[in-house]
């Protein structure tokens, strides 16, 4: 198990590079609703590895592209909408509490994922979202 991690590590570190390339519009894969329905974990910010504790960003997304989870400090729920491979939540909640520095620094990264909207790029196992201020990659937590 231990092995796996400096692995999907550098598979995350390899997809991000290459979502952050610039890519003819032709040749980029249209990532579809159920590519994202699936549980995810947060793995990497701004090209950092997140150390794996129970207060990590993760959350759901659902059939209907409802999400919920945690933001590293606080609970979220939302709506998202996907189109042109561009991630938004709409109507999002967040519960207020007050964490230490790194969860909060966490947290306002996600957001601003989240509602500025994200160039998102996906593989089997692995998502990328990506706007102008944050990149973050995710990994899936839930079974095939």
């Amino acid at each position: 198990m231990m092995k796996s991690i400096p692995l999907v590590s550098a598979l995350a570190l390899s997809l991000f590079l290459g979502a952050c390339s610039s890519q003819p519009d032709n040749t980029r894969l249209t990532v579809q609703n159920q590519d994202i329905q699936h549980d995810w974990r947060l793995m990497l910010l701004d090209g950092k590895e997140i150390a794996d504790t129970p207060r990590n960003a993760q959350f759901t997304i659902t059939d209907t592209l409802a999400i919920q989870g945690r933001s590293g400090c606080n609970q979220f729920s939302g709506q998202l909408s996907l189109e042109d491979n561009q991630l938004q939540i709409h109507q999002a909640l967040a519960t207020k509490m007050l964490c230490p520095p790194n969860q909060m620094q966490q947290e306002q990264a996600l957001f601003n994922l989240l509602n500025k909207g994200a160039d998102v790029t996906t593989t089997n196992k692995l998502m990328i979202l990506t706007n102008s201020s944050h990149s973050a990659a995710f990994i899936k937590t839930s079974p095939q």
